[in-house]
């Protein structure tokens, strides 16, 4: 992963502003944040960082199976509701990749921008 921030930054901050809190990138060997809203910004350490990214690789592992089960199309993402964020996860198992986002509740009605932005099967 090249520290270089990508387009798709950009991108989630034109169409999100603030409603944009976190966007992370993760591989095996570690984690880039690509953006931290600045309120947020000591709200985590790297520590918990790193543990969030291990467990983010966990979750990834079981996606497969889901895709064998059901005929509605390739998985795309896994989405957590919590009571102040949305958690959008893309990962690529092959790869052991995937892409973090976290966004404000009202930030929602975007969501169609926010996969085009982030999946890289879009």
């Amino acid at each position: 992963m090249s520290d270089e921030k990508p387009n798709w930054i950009a991108t989630l901050k034109t169409k999100l502003g603030d409603d944009l809190r976190v966007a992370v990138e993760y591989d095996e060997t570690g984690y880039v944040s690509r953006y931290v809203r600045d309120d947020l910004d000591e709200e985590y350490s790297s520590d918990d960082l790193n543990e969030i990214r291990q467990e983010m690789i966990v979750l990834m592992l079981g996606k497969d199976r889901i895709e064998e089960f059901l005929t509605a199309g390739e998985f795309r993402a896994l989405t957590y509701w919590l009571d102040d964020a949305i958690i959008y996860h893309f990962p690529e198992t092959e790869a052991f990749y995937g892409r973090v986002v976290s966004v404000e509740p009202e930030g929602e009605s975007m969501r169609a921008a926010i996969f085009d932005a982030c999946s890289t099967k879009a």
